[in-house]
């Protein structure tokens, strides 16, 4: 997933991620789900950040 490969720069993984699961309609396939929650792994640490804290919460 490029939000993977983004990761570092922060809001632009963010986006990336939003924009990837609005056009899958949602995360269903096993592959998505398990990419999906590594993301959220490793955006657990940086919660703290208000637009984390909103894609964690709107992917919950």
């Amino acid at each position: 997933m490029v939000a993977e490969a983004e990761l570092a720069l922060g809001d632009a993984a963010l986006n990336s991620a939003h924009h990837a699961i609005e056009h899958m309609g949602g995360v269903t396939s096993a592959r998505g789900t398990s990419t999906l929650k590594g993301l959220r792994t490793q955006l657990s640490t940086r919660r703290t950040i208000h637009a984390v804290h909103d894609f964690l919460t709107a992917t919950a």
